[in-house]
């Protein structure tokens, strides 16, 4: 499975991460029942590269802190919602991904909005609004075209979804798409 083929931010980056159902719904709360399946990832706004990867039902905070770690670069800056995974506070102590005992040695600045209140955090401009709309035009909108698809096959969708935007041009020529299956192929191969 590639779930991204290259890392993410660095110094003076800006990442935004979130995550985002991709679970089909039913029509009127009528036929079938389909599982919670959700998606975790993020975007670079300096250079548009994204990463996803697919968590299921587990977005706990090692496991997010794991893709995190392995997908964004050392001393980036993080933008994210205040999901509890990212940002929980225990009295006066907020902690956050710059205090996560995960992600300590990675040296990640974070700055996050509270979705409850704004979509923009009015003090530190933080908001995800770009990743939000990568899940709906990158992701979503190809699995609705599909009329959904197999839970067991998200991920593979997922991986020519990245692949796709990392190595071919918004409309490819057929040049282009052999340029950008040798290129993949060299790089990982």
């Amino acid at each position: 499975m590639l779930n991204c083929p290259m890392q993410v931010g660095g110094e003076g980056h800006v990442v935004e991460i979130d995550e985002t159902s991709l679970k089909q719904k039913s029509k009127y709360n009528r036929g079938t029942r389909h599982e919670d399946c959700w998606l975790f990832g993020g975007v670079d706004r300096t250079t548009n590269r994204w990463f996803g990867m697919i968590v299921f039902d587990d977005r706990t905070k090692p496991t997010l802190s794991d893709v995190i770690k392995r997908y964004i670069k050392p001393k980036t800056l993080i933008m994210s919602d205040m999901w509890r995974a990212y940002v929980s506070v225990n009295g006066t102590k907020t902690f956050t991904l710059e205090n996560n005992r995960h992600l300590r040695h990675m040296q990640y600045s974070h700055k996050w909005v509270n979705h409850s209140k704004n979509f923009v955090d009015p003090k530190t401009g933080a908001h995800t609004q770009r990743i939000e709309g990568v899940w709906e035009v990158r992701v979503k909108q190809y699995l609705k075209a599909m009329r959904g698809c197999k839970r067991t096959l998200i991920a593979s969708y997922l991986d020519w979804f990245l692949w796709k935007s990392w190595f071919l041009p918004p409309r490819p020529s057929i040049q282009e798409t052999v340029n950008g299956v040798i290129c993949g192929i060299n790089r990982y191969y």
